[in-house]
């Protein structure tokens, strides 16, 4: 089989037109593929600048991570001194105390010691003279009912000489 001109030509207008409509296609093809780059550029972008913000936050975090820490350790310094703080007023009122105490012993106690000694004088009088009262008391009761018997005896003494 032997092809002519005229067939070349039919066969090489069929392959033009299947080539072009394969061309047509793979142009629409590139320009797709060209405007999902483009996309996929400004995808990047953005990407590119999430992660420049997360690095950025993240070197914010390790800041306040690193604030944090110098802070935990002047609360530590704090509150250790707080408790020598603590300690120390423990101490002092232990002393005041003691102190207390001993003012207590030295000078309270004396003067309570003499207060008693004068009180129990005081007392002694004083008993002393409500004893003797008492025994005025009596003798004055006793003294009255003499008078009043002797009162009587005088009536009648006198009724009967009348």
């Amino acid at each position: 089989m032997t092809l002519t001109k005229e067939d070349l030509l039919a066969i090489k207008g069929v392959v033009d037109e299947s080539t072009q409509e394969i061309k047509d296609r793979l142009t629409v093809v590139e320009d797709k593929v060209t405007a999902v780059e483009e996309r996929l550029t400004v995808v990047e972008d953005k990407v590119t600048a999430v992660e420049n913000r997360l690095t950025a936050v993240e070197d914010e975090i390790a800041e306040v991570k690193d604030r944090l820490t110098v802070v935990e350790d002047r609360l530590t310094v704090v509150e250790d001194r707080l408790t020598v703080v603590e300690d120390r007023i423990t101490a002092a009122e232990e002393n005041i105390k003691e102190i207390k105490i001993v003012q207590l012993e030295n000078c309270v106690i004396p003067v309570l010691r003499e207060v008693v000694k004068y009180q129990g004088d005081v007392y002694e009088r004083y008993y002393e003279g409500a004893r003797r009262f008492e025994e005025k008391i009596e003798l004055i009761d006793e003294t009255a009912k003499t008078v009043e018997e002797h009162s009587k005896i005088i009536r009648e003494l006198q009724l009967k000489q009348a």
